[in-house]
C-alpha cells in the first residue's frame, strides 16, 4: 500500500467546533492532540495488510499575535519499514464573539469555537480533540 505523503493539514483541519462565549484572550495557548474519533493516540488513519499510517502526535499553537501553527506527527509503516514524518501549517486567526476563524498561509479558511481548554477539530465528521 502506498499512502500519499505528506498528508496535508488542509485535509485534516476542516472545522474547529464546540462552544464557549469567551473573548479572544482565552484562545492563545498550546493545545495537544489527545484523541481522534474517541480513540487515544496513536490513531490508525489507514491500513492495508501490515502497511499503515498512524497519527502519533499533534499540536495546535494559537499565539497572542494572531498567528497559529498546526503540526501533526505521523508514523508510516510500508513493507515492514517504519518512517516518521511531520506536516505543519501556519497562518493567522481572528475572533468574533466566540467564533475563531483560522486562515492558513495558503488561503485555506476554517471557522469554529472552543469550550474551556478544549478545541475539537473535525475531519470528515471525525473529531480530533486538542486540550490546553
Amino acid at each position: 500500500m502506498r499512502v500519499a505523503r505528506p498528508v496535508t493539514i488542509t485535509v485534516l483541519l476542516l472545522l474547529v467546533s464546540c462552544g464557549d462565549s469567551t473573548g479572544p484572550e482565552t484562545f492563545p495557548g498550546t493545545y495537544v492532540l489527545q484523541a481522534v474519533d474517541g480513540e487515544p493516540l496513536p490513531y490508525l488513519v489507514a491500513q492495508a495488510g501490515s502497511d499503515k499510517l498512524e497519527v502519533t502526535a499533534g499540536l495546535l499553537r494559537i499565539e497572542s499575535d494572531n498567528t497559529f501553527t498546526f503540526s501533526l506527527t505521523f508514523l508510516l509503516t510500508d513493507d515492514g519499514n517504519t518512517e516518521e514524518a511531520t506536516d505543519d501549517e501556519s497562518g493567522t486567526w481572528a475572533v468574533t464573539g466566540s467564533v475563531i476563524a483560522l486562515t492558513s498561509d495558503d488561503g485555506t479558511s476554517r471557522t469554529g469555537t472552543k469550550s474551556g481548554n478544549v478545541i475539537i477539530v473535525a475531519n470528515a465528521g471525525v473529531p480530533w480533540v486538542f486540550e490546553k
